[in-house]
């Protein structure tokens, strides 16, 4: 599990590499905001805006939790598209601007 790629599954073909400096970091989830940009969490309580034609880190944020173990459960975009919407294992919700 070393490198994290984006992929185009229409063309067959990877779009970028997602650049970070951890030796082993794996993602969780993914969501696809405003066409060159994707969010990921990590079972590190991190949550990462990329840039998709760069695979570069934009934004790191740690979602809030109550115990030493928790993560982010779930994540979605409200309605409106323009906010992710978390869900921690410790029931946590919160709402980011990205």
């Amino acid at each position: 599990m070393g490198d994290q790629y984006v992929w185009d599954l229409a063309k067959q073909q990877r779009v970028t590499e997602l650049d970070y400096f951890e030796r082993w970091r794996w993602f969780c989830e993914a969501v696809f905001v405003r066409g060159d940009r994707v969010i990921t969490s990590s079972p590190k309580r991190e949550i990462t805006l990329w840039d998709i034609n760069t695979g570069q880190a934009l934004k790191l944020s740690q979602i809030k939790g109550l115990s030493m173990g928790s993560t982010t459960y779930s994540m979605a975009l409200d309605a409106s598209k323009e906010r992710l919407v978390t869900l921690s294992s410790d029931a946590i919700l919160q709402i980011w601007q990205y």
